[in-house]
């Protein structure tokens, strides 16, 4: 029987020629019977290593990968650029994203936040800035 991480995915159809959709947070992917995420590369079908749970396309030389819950960045031979241990990313534009990490105020229920701006060669160019988000 092949089992696959439902915790990985919202959604999954059936297989059908060793393939099915997976949907997460409204995204599809393409996933195989092993598991893994198919992410495009220069319109280059690429599935990734099966210790991800989640991939979006290639942007330049990088992949942004989700594994437990926590983005990461990876290049075109699965070598990491940055672990995954970032909260929250945004898409790349004009060469750059932003990733975040945020801390939790152990005396509040408030959340600081680091924020890397990292190019898509996966190189962390500086921290941005130190931003205090106030639960309302």
């Amino acid at each position: 029987m092949i089992q696959i991480n439902t915790l990985k995915n919202d959604d999954l159809s059936e297989f059908k020629d060793g393939y099915a959709v997976a949907k997460w947070n409204d995204e599809e992917r393409v996933v195989n019977l092993s598991g893994q995420i198919r992410v495009l590369k220069d319109n280059k079908e690429i599935f990734l290593p099966e210790e991800y749970d989640w991939g979006f396309d290639f942007v330049e030389d990088v992949c942004v990968v989700v594994k437990n819950g926590k983005y990461g960045i990876i290049d075109f031979n699965f070598n990491v650029k940055h672990d995954c241990e970032y909260d929250s990313f945004t898409n790349y534009h004009n060469g750059y994203a932003i990733f975040s990490k945020d801390r939790w105020s152990e005396w509040s229920d408030n959340v600081w936040s680091d924020d890397f701006l990292i190019d898509n060669k996966g190189y962390n160019l500086y921290l941005i800035h130190e931003v205090y988000l106030i639960h309302l």
